[in-house]
């Protein structure tokens, strides 16, 4: 029964598809997207490297950050075994990879929001990088810095810039934080330069650029206005690819001109992800440029608060799908 009726909603959802632009129409009937895999309580960020490989973290209880080779998810990191982190401290949310390889999680409920690095090709190794950023939920690294966002509720949030070379295991302190409010800084991007930094603002349903070079406020004219709660983003291809949450869908902007051009490319549900969270693009087999999203689970918040006060683990498991990058997008 339960079948029945989300193959119906699909079909529905299908149909609506084609009235929601040129670019979801293209992709339903030439490019639909598939499960790469469901074992996950919560799937969260998703990075690739530069092999092609996958690493995608879970924001349930298990810590565990699951790597995608030749067409298989592996265990590659289990938070809990490795730093002492207690069931209630490992869930883990934004991922990225910096230009040595070196990977990097983040785990808002350890030690007042912490970071942690993981070494290119020993996940046995792992250590905590920073400690105390309130909630960090998004980051990207370039070859100097890592750049991250603190999501915290009841703040305005902020947007740490810390040093890559002055890593120890002694977690340094932030040296940099932007100084202007962030409403739930979620995701965030970085320009191939490494000059321009994009940042998702769920509160605000935004997407807006800062200079990543000298630590400056935002600029309020070049914002781009979503219908929905957003969360992650990625730059590829030369456009920002935008996952919204609620109602769903994944939207592609001109990273040039954000207040101008908002194209929807995946409606929600079109046998894909129906709450996508974060994005990423990697090389699949043959060589084909693929994207990957993960689809996080559909819980009220009354399940998110009974999951962190008390564990109990989320009712909905998603999975992570992918779908071919086309040429003409």
């Amino acid at each position: 029964m339960h079948f029945a009726i989300r193959r119906l909603a699909r079909r529905l959802l299908r149909l609506a598809g084609w009235s929601l632009g040129s670019a979801a129409a293209l992709l339903t009937a030439e490019q639909p997207a598939y499960l790469l895999g469901d074992r996950f309580r919560g799937p969260e960020g998703i990075v690739a490297d530069r092999s092609g490989a996958l690493y995608a973290s879970d924001q349930g209880d298990t810590g565990i950050i699951r790597q995608y080779v030749k067409g298989e998810w592996r265990v590659f990191f289990e938070f809990g075994s490795r730093l002492g982190a207690t069931r209630r401290e490992r869930p883990l949310l934004g991922l990225g990879i910096d230009r040595a390889g070196n990977l990097y999680a983040c785990a808002p409920k350890y030690r007042g929001g912490a970071v942690i690095r993981i070494p290119m090709g020993h996940s046995d190794q792992a250590s905590v990088f920073a400690t105390q950023l309130g909630f960090p939920n998004g980051l990207i690294a370039d070859g100097r810095f890592l750049y991250v966002t603190d999501t915290q509720v009841f703040s305005h949030g902020h947007i740490y810039k810390l040093p890559l070379d002055r890593y120890s295991s002694r977690a340094p302190l932030p040296s940099e934080t932007f100084p202007s409010p962030f409403p739930l800084a979620n995701g965030i991007a970085l320009s191939p330069n490494g000059q321009t930094l994009y940042v998702v603002h769920s509160r605000l349903w935004q997407v807006s650029h800062l200079s990543a070079i000298a630590v400056s406020t935002m600029d309020p004219s070049a914002e781009a206005s979503l219908p929905g709660l957003c969360d992650g983003i990625g730059l590829f291809q030369g456009r920002l690819w935008v996952c919204q949450q609620r109602p769903g869908g994944i939207f592609l902007l001109d990273p040039h001109e954000l207040e101008h051009h908002s194209t929807l490319l995946l409606a929600p549900g079109i046998d894909g992800p129906i709450h996508p969270a974060s994005i990423a693009s990697y090389h699949g087999c043959r060589g084909r440029s693929l994207a990957a999203v993960t689809d996080v689970a559909d819980a009220n918040p009354l399940m998110y608060l009974l999951r962190d006060t008390f564990g109990w683990p989320l009712p909905w498991h998603r999975g992570v799908y992918a779908f071919p990058l086309s040429k003409r997008l």
